[in-house]
């Protein structure tokens, strides 16, 4: 092989070096292991009989890359070739263009381009050679510029390589490199089968493959002496258009065989063959359709198909080489990819190609010429079609089902699709598209017999050459042109308004019919709907939808006792409370309403399912036999159901009130905390009870975190003087007093508790042992019972609250009931164990008051709490960390089981779901570090909020109490109102050295500080009730303006979104709540009006969906608009001195100061908020803001949230 332009050579131009990298050095040590000057040769090398210029780049040379000298050395080839007339092939492998020689180096992508588009103005083929790799500015520039692309079998190639995608798409992350980019990425084996790449070999295969190539486009077309045909008409021969498809039908690539000596083909879409081919004529590029199945779809041309059929074409036009067009398809390929990839313009460009072509185009319909995707390849200056063929613009099947609607009734249905066969026939006749009368019309220019088609085929191409051969490519493009442009009929009218006129004669008017006036949508309706829609959308995991299904009751139980709400509605709560006392057996509160799901779900049981079962509660006859009342109300609900469900909570009360007319509703009330997390003021406090007793409560449970009885003494002794109703005072119970360790909460602290409690209200109706995170144990209950029953001299009756975490609680109920307990809480079976109560119907069982019927009722009520809990597991029981077995650990960490739901909840919110075992074990190290407080809404909160501000930090408990460590540290607010008494005192009183660090005191400083125990200032209610009336006119101000002075943030968010996504919004069935509709599903909404989801159209280009309901069969379009997403980039503190970090993971609630604004030590400047968890961030020192996040800016730990100089 004779070599060219070998003295080209790569320069050190600019003296690059970088730190120990010197191009010189490199050059040199590239030239000496190649032996080439350059990163590429050039050679004059032979395929067979052919001479072609060959470059090759070396990827041992600076992985082949493309530099100044490289770029020099293909514009000498392609030069060489022009003069020479040689064929051009560069083969490849390359990382890209040269850094070293910098912008000069990325000029030669632009100038090779340039080279290799003079070249083609010349009748030479080019070839490019894909090796593995091929990136950058190589395969963005003259690769792509040649005629024929080649990859050698597995070889990677793309523009930017995978290193850069994946550190610049995916922040480095190998995992999601890997989960997102497609099979095959960024091989050539994809992009052939993306249509960018004409061919793929083996490496053994290539010089084969090329020689071929080389022979085939050397081999020009010599004339024939062949006489030409006398143009003989032939008659018609009657067949049906169905006889032109199916399996039995020849297959173009048959008649392709017959008329090919050797031939080389290209990538297929699996629809169309694209083939350079010998004929016995000489060269061709031969192009027909693929039926390789009996598949509907076999033959449909896709637009990577006909792109390659364009680029083919324009390489025969140039090489001017024959065309020939097998055509036998129904059209293009009808699909979504197909027109996402734009089939139109795919077929558009076909034709143009066909239409520019200098080189003869002979066609040929061998079947089925179906509509634009069959003349898309139809575009010769001579078409035929054989004997048995047809030609039409829409299938006779397609025409048909367009037009039959209008040719028969409404009642002809089953008529018109028997007579669908025999109509396709007639209007295939009508539509003039048989090989007869499309020759006829001139469509096409030749018939080709039936009979010995191989020969008749053979003959009428060398025929057709014969007759242009001469002609330039000027003529005939001009020919094709004049012969497309004379295919057409059509009239001239001289007198527009007669033939109008007459054209009106020749119609009936149709009648018009009334036009249906549709009722118009209210706009909460429509707001409802569009939150559905919205919902439905952003349904990424696709959870279920399908409403619970609800069971009826068949078993009709005789009343054995008035229920105690007959008799607190008949006698009063003094009666109730004898009737308890004086009753031979134990009753039940059923905590499925309330506790249990707030402690297996986070609260967020919504009020449709609750009154649901609650009527199917009633019906069981269950509050005739052995059921005191139904925990429905207080706790965490009324948070929950503003925060969350977008309800209001009195209404929730409401409804269960009226839903259980013959059982006590039963609430959990937080003494000096009421509802909430704070001490409230005694005016809210006293009209919240007095205002629930009215609106359907009938038991107030109270407590305080610290069995404080001046905290409880408020909410006691309304409900005794103000209401009707019953109270039941509380006993916290932690620890374990039958242990000798056991020094703070001894039996003999709860006998002083409960002596207590009974001198200061002996007419107390009920005390409530509550157990909150099940540490009472069998062997507990009889010295327990038996001790608090002393100390209250028999009176009042004992009512036990306990949960089942250790999964032995079920022991412990039965022990509390024998050893005098009068009313035990459970929970239906399926909402019961694990952090909830335990098991109601299985307790009732072992204590003999399960009679069958009874037992039978309570089946079907808990066949419904089991779809309702399945429902809401899929959002709060699916982690794998979240408690599904008893917790042997429970008498270690002690977190109540109504907490542990909701902690591990923030626990995912806050990025720690996976440390949620770490969790517990700081939870109790925080106890310990409070010195063992009773652990109960509020107290528990505050341990939890510091046991995740702990872990997330990675504090420890000498870290904590380290003043000097602790500088500058912002806890979360609960643990600062806690350590400053904001919720009370606890008796075993404040941990001093964790108050030196979380307030940074000097020891006077702690000496004389003074706890923030001053009562809560009243509100003014009368203001408040106007302040709601302008924000929720359609509530009750009443009831409001209590929500407001309880919630007032979260009360506003939720006005705010009740008005934007309606009122109604609480009808919806919790599936369509949580997760939206799907297509076909039905819902009632407004009690009788049928809402259905009848489609989802596909996204606009701007990402909007719209969603088709129909509404008692009206059509809605709702559009859901695309969330954007803003990405901002979260600043990290650098420990400058006026840093002020963030220490959570969460989200800037408000903002306290400005950016300039002067601020002074201590002051704040914002709010972190974190799951419940809330962060003050104040000022560490005098200066001014210079930065400052605003509300709603996202933070992690070390983000810088505020900067003070």
């Amino acid at each position: 092989m004779k070599e060219l332009f070998e003295n080209i050579s790569s320069l050190d131009f600019l003296h690059f070096s970088f730190k120990s990298i010197n191009y010189q050095t490199q050059l040199a040590e590239a030239q000496v292991k190649t032996k080439q000057l350059c990163g590429c040769t050039a050679h004059l090398k032979q395929f067979g009989a052919h001479q072609v210029v060959y470059v090759k780049f070396n990827f041992q040379f600076m992985g082949g890359s493309l530099g100044c000298a490289e770029g020099e050395k293909i514009h000498r080839c392609v030069e060489y070739c022009i003069a020479n007339k040689l064929p051009l092939i560069i083969d490849a492998a390359s990382g890209g263009v040269r850094m070293q020689e910098g912008v000069l180096a990325l000029m030669q992508m632009s100038s090779t381009v340039t080279s290799l588009n003079q070249f083609k103005k010349h009748q030479m083929p080019s070839v490019s050679i894909f090796r593995d790799p091929c990136f950058g500015g190589t395969s963005a520039s003259f690769m792509y510029q040649t005629d024929i692309q080649i990859g050698i079998k597995g070889a990677r190639m793309g523009f930017a390589g995978p290193q850069v995608i994946q550190n610049t798409i995916f922040d480095g992350d190998q995992n999601k490199f890997d989960s997102s980019v497609p099979a095959g990425f960024q091989t050539i084996d994809r992009q052939a089968e993306q249509g960018f790449c004409d061919l793929v070999v083996k490496e053994d295969e290539l010089d084969a493959k090329i020689e071929l190539l080389l022979s085939i486009l050397a081999n020009w077309f010599v004339p024939s002496s062949q006489e030409q045909d006398s143009g003989k008409v032939l008659d018609r021969e009657e067949f049906s258009y169905k006889e032109c498809r199916g399996p039995l039908h020849t297959a173009p690539k048959v008649y392709a065989e017959k008329l090919v000596l050797q031939r080389l083909d290209f990538q297929t879409d699996g629809a169309i063959q694209v083939s350079l081919a010998n004929i016995e004529s000489g060269n061709a590029l031969l192009i027909h359709n693929l039926h390789d199945s009996a598949s509907a779809l076999s033959g449909l041309g896709t637009p990577m198909g006909y792109r390659q059929v364009a680029k083919f074409v324009r390489l025969a036009s140039r090489l001017n080489i024959t065309t020939i067009s097998i055509v036998d398809t129904a059209g293009a390929l009808p699909s979504p990819e197909a027109e996402d990839k734009s089939q139109a313009q795919a077929i558009s460009d076909c034709l143009a190609a066909f239409s520019q072509s200098k080189a003869l185009i002979i066609s040929i319909i061998t079947g089925e010429g179906g509509s634009g995707g069959a003349l898309a390849l139809s575009g010769g200056n001579v078409v035929a079609c054989l004997q048995k063929s047809f030609y039409n613009v829409i299938s006779p099947e397609g025409g048909v089902s367009i037009l039959q609607h209008s040719a028969y009734s409404s009642s002809e249905k089953d008529k018109m699709k028997a007579d669908f066969s025999a109509n396709c026939e007639i209007l295939a006749q009508a539509q003039k598209c048989y090989s007869y009368d499309i020759h006829q019309l001139g469509i096409v220019d030749a018939l080709i017999p039936t009979q010995n088609v191989d020969v008749e085929l053979k003959k009428f191409v060398i025929q057709q050459q014969n007759l242009f051969h001469g002609q330039s490519g000027e003529e005939l493009v001009s020919q094709r042109q004049n012969r497309f442009r004379n295919l057409t009929k059509f009239a001239e009218i001289a007198n527009p308004e007669a033939e109008f006129a007459n054209a009106m004669n020749q119609i009936t008017t149709p009648v018009q019919k009334a036009k249906k006036v549709q009722p118009a949508i209210d706009s909460e309706t429509m707001k409802l709907v569009q939150f559905i829609a919205e919902k439905t959308q952003n349904n990424t995991k696709k959870l279920p939808t399908k409403e619970i299904i609800i069971p009826h009751v068949t078993k009709e139980l005789t009343p054995i006792y008035p229920t105690p709400k007959q008799v607190l509605l008949s006698q009063g709560p003094k009666a109730v409370q004898e009737f308890i006392k004086n009753a031979d057996h134990v009753f039940i509160t059923d905590t499925s309403f309330r506790d249990a799901h707030q402690s297996l779900a986070a609260t967020r049981h919504r009020k449709l399912e609750l009154v649901t079962a609650a009527h199917l509660l009633e019906k069981t006859g269950m509050p005739y036999q052995n059921l005191f009342s139904a925990e429905c109300w207080g706790g965490a609900t009324f948070d929950t159901a503003l925060r969350f469900l977008s309800e209001d909570p009195w209404t929730r009360l409401q409804k269960m009130s009226k839903a259980i007319p013959n059982t006590l509703t039963q609430m959990l009330l937080r003494g000096a905390n009421a509802v909430g997390y704070t001490r409230y003021p005694d005016n809210v406090i006293k009209n919240f009870i007095i205002e629930a007793a009215k609106n359907g409560m009938d038991v107030f449970r109270v407590f305080d975190a610290f069995n404080d009885l001046d905290q409880m003494a408020l909410c006691v002794d309304t409900v005794l003087n103000e209401t009707q109703k019953l109270v039941e005072v509380c006993m916290c119970f932690t620890g374990q007093f039958l242990s000798e360790s056991e020094t703070v909460y001894t039996l003999n602290y709860y006998k002083t508790l409960a002596q207590n409690i009974y001198k200061r209200w002996p007419n107390a109706h009920f005390i409530c042992i509550k157990d909150m995170a099940g540490l009472v144990t069998p062997q507990m209950a009889e010295p327990l019972i038996s001790t608090i029953m002393e100390a209250t001299e028999h009176k009042i009756p004992i009512h036990f609250h306990t949960h089942d975490t250790s999964g032995g609680q079920i022991a412990t109920c039965m022990a509390m009931a024998r050893a005098g307990v009068k009313i035990i809480d459970c929970a239906s079976a399926a909402m019961s164990g694990l952090t909830s109560q335990p098991c109601m119907q299985t307790f009732l069982k072992f204590m003999s008051q399960l009679p069958a019927d009874l037992e039978s009722n309570l089946q079907v009520y808990d066949s419904y709490w089991l779809q309702v809990r399945q429902l809401y597991a899929q959002s709060f029981e699916t982690d794998i960390s979240t408690v599904r077995a008893p917790c042997a650990d429970i008498y270690t960490s002690q977190i109540p089981g109504g907490q542990i739901s909701n902690l591990h909840q923030q626990c995912i919110q806050m990025g720690l779901g996976d440390r949620f075992d770490e969790l517990k074990q700081m939870y109790a190290t925080v106890n310990e570090l409070f010195g063992n407080v009773i652990k109960v809404t509020p107290s528990s909160k505050v341990v939890g909020d510091l046991a995740l501000f702990m872990l997330q930090n990675n504090y420890t408990k000498e870290s904590v109490t380290d003043q000097v460590a602790m500088r500058g540290v912002n806890f979360p607010e609960s643990t600062r109102d806690f350590l400053q008494g904001g919720i009370g005192v606890p008796h075993v009183g404040f941990n001093q050295d964790l108050v030196r660090a979380v307030f940074q005191l000097t020891d006077q400083e702690l000496q004389n500080r003074k706890l923030s125990q001053a009562v809560a200032q009243p509100v003014d209610l009368q203001q408040l009730q106007m302040q709601v009336q302008k924000m929720r006119p359609y509530g009750n101000s009443v009831l409001d303006s209590l929500s407001l002075a309880l919630y007032p943030k979260v009360f506003a968010d939720f006005v705010a979104l009740e008005a934007k996504n309606s009122r109604l919004v609480p009808q919806l069935p919790a599936a369509v709540f949580m997760n939206g509709m799907t297509i076909g599903q039905s819902i009632i909404i407004n009690t009788n009006q049928t809402l259905k989801l009848a489609r989802i159209r596909n996204p606009e280009v701007t990402g909007d969906r719209t969603f088709v309901f129909e509404l008692n069969g009206q059509t809605l379009n709702v559009v859901v608009k695309r969330k954007i997403e803003v990405k901002k980039q979260i600043k990290m503190a650098t420990g400058n001195l006026g840093d002020h970090a963030s220490l959570v993971l969460g989200m800037i609630e408000t903002t306290a100061a400005q950016k300039n604004e002067i601020v002074k030590k201590g002051q704040l400047l914002l709010k972190i908020s974190s799951a419940k968890l809330e962060v003050k961030v104040t000022a560490k020192r005098d200066g001014t803001v210079k930065e400052i996040l605003k509300e709603g800016d996202k933070v992690v730990p070390g983000a810088l949230v505020a900067l003070i100089e």
